[in-house]
């Protein structure tokens, strides 16, 4: 009996053009943040939790509304 082996080939990136115009649009808008306050409680939470992904984004988004961070 002979084995046969599945050769696994990474994806493609596949251009998906409604996305591109999405990831635009959204550039494109102001977006507000909520207060620095409710971002800490946030961010408490998160740690708490022991979300590192959530802390992260948390950190991030206080620097921003902070405004030590420009986009």
């Amino acid at each position: 009996m002979e084995e046969q082996f599945v050769k696994l080939v990474p994806p493609r990136a596949v251009r998906r053009p409604t996305e591109d115009a999405a990831i635009h649009a959204a550039d494109a808008t102001p977006r507000s943040l909520p207060s620095v306050d409710q971002l800490l409680d946030a961010l408490t939470l998160a740690a708490h939790r022991h979300d590192l992904a959530g802390v992260r984004l948390c950190t991030h988004l206080v620097a921003r509304a902070a405004g030590h961070v420009s986009w």
